[in-house]
């Protein structure tokens, strides 16, 4: 996300204020904001509790189970969870192990975890695996959204999908929030509202 979103925002930013200074990390560790001397991070998912941080849920994504046409040229299309076992799946890793895919089935979370022939750390390479028709993955709707208008990439299993995670900016509750940081993230919301630019239709 933040390479692929975030950082044009930060370019708008860094055109209207000449005087601003940014020091970007993209990494998808949880840093320590205080700990570490970070202003603001990006996060997704429910907040956790910390007395220290304030968060704002600055827009939502969902995690899109999708396959290319040329691999359900190839395969028969799963029509529940369960089918994934019988099918090429690219999962992302993380930490030595593979992240599994949750879905909802009949009011309960399951989650799967189907290891195909390719897993890899990047969530831009396995969007290129996808497109390419190497096997069916889960990927961020901020990734995929364009391939999914552009019929480059079909939704699978929609009726399972878990529901939207929020996107949120954190920050330190006790530290003074400078007046930039507060315009960043006002500017922010502003330019994601009322929907995010991957939810915005493009004639690109």
């Amino acid at each position: 996300m933040g390479r692929l979103h975030v950082l044009q925002h930060i370019e708008r930013c860094l055109k209207d204020w000449p005087s601003l200074s940014v020091d970007i990390t993209f990494s998808d560790r949880l840093v320590d904001l205080i700990d570490e001397g970070f202003d603001l991070a990006m996060r997704i998912g429910p907040p956790k509790e910390d007395s220290r941080l304030l968060t704002r849920t600055v827009a939502y994504q969902q995690m899109i189970t999708c396959a290319s046409p040329k691999y359900l040229a190839e395969h028969p299309q799963p029509q529940t969870p369960d089918d994934l076992s019988e099918h090429q799946c690219l999962h992302f890793v993380s930490g030595g192990r593979l992240l599994p895919w949750n879905f909802r089935v009949n009011d309960r979370s399951l989650s799967v975890t189907h290891g195909g022939r390719l897993q890899m750390d990047s969530a831009e390479s396995l969007h290129q695996s996808a497109v390419a028709g190497l096997g069916i993955a889960t990927l961020p709707s901020y990734v995929i959204n364009d391939d999914l208008r552009s019929g480059k990439l079909v939704q699978l299993l929609a009726e399972y999908a878990e529901a939207a995670e929020p996107i949120r900016v954190i920050y330190p509750s006790k530290r003074h929030l400078s007046p930039k940081i507060r315009l960043f993230i006002d500017k922010l919301v502003e330019a994601w509202s009322p929907c995010p630019p991957w939810e915005q239709h493009s004639d690109r």
